[in-house]
């Protein structure tokens, strides 16, 4: 099989904080699938993107940067 039809797939969090120890949660999983073309452009590409309520408040300060809020994880 040709490396350029096996999909890309690049994944990324947001979290309340940084101290997983100190009790910091995930917030948001998202993930992008990239599908490639026969030159190795990009040809096809599907988003995934799931909130998770950290069941936690989140800081003023993360919500400014992911503009994620309480709201929208409950």
């Amino acid at each position: 099989m040709k490396w350029k039809r096996l999909p890309i797939v690049a994944f990324d969090t947001e979290t309340t904080g940084l101290e997983p120890f100190g009790g910091d949660r995930v917030i948001e999983f998202a993930a992008v699938v990239l599908h490639l073309d026969d030159e190795g452009r990009v040809g096809e590409r599907v988003d995934h993107s799931f909130l998770i309520n950290p069941e936690r408040q989140i800081p003023r300060k993360v919500t400014e940067i992911t503009g994620i809020s309480e709201g929208d994880v409950t």
